[in-house]
């Protein structure tokens, strides 16, 4: 069984979250706003933006005693109140041992629940087949591709998006 754990951070873990964050590997799969290279003071601006929450909507990600990797919900506005986005990210190191797929099942009955969420949305670039398994392995329903639309180091990237309802909430 794996020991996945959602962790709040604490500027105590930056040096660590940045250590583990610093991959191009990692940022050349996430939006532009995950930085590489990824500094201390990345970590330490990241965890201040978050880590007063409360309740919490961004947490690092344990395995057994070790900081591998981020998760979080991002949340929208007006009309879209009832909707977040899932963002997350696994140490290269860590790759390949279900914990992803582990702190994807753990965060979103959580989010669903503390949140009063009706849908978490997720965009992937169509090369990157393994997050889309994750997210179809966690239930996530494929809505379609935006062919380029995205950017990412000066190159046009399809945006396939997903989603997931609340199987909880009655309207």
């Amino acid at each position: 069984m794996l020991e996945v754990k959602l962790h709040n951070l604490q500027l105590s873990d930056a040096e660590l979250f940045a250590k583990r964050a610093n991959d191009a590997r990692i940022s050349q799969n996430t939006s532009d706003r995950f930085p590489h290279p990824y500094t201390r003071r990345d970590a330490e601006t990241f965890i201040n933006r978050f880590s007063s929450q409360d309740p919490c909507s961004v947490f690092g990600i344990q395995y057994g005693t070790d900081l591998v990797g981020g998760i979080g919900l991002h949340f929208r506005d007006d009309i879209y109140c009832k909707t977040a986005e899932l963002g997350y990210w696994v140490s290269p190191d860590f790759w390949g041992k279900g914990i992803a797929n582990e702190a994807i099942r753990l965060i979103l009955p959580y989010g669903f629940a503390k949140f009063d969420l009706q849908v978490v949305v997720a965009h992937v670039f169509g090369r990157n087949k393994v997050s889309q398994h994750l997210l179809e392995k966690n239930g996530f329903n494929r809505l379609g591709v935006i062919p380029n639309g995205a950017f990412k180091l000066g190159k046009y990237e399809d945006d396939v998006i997903y989603f997931k309802e609340n199987s909880q909430r009655t309207t």
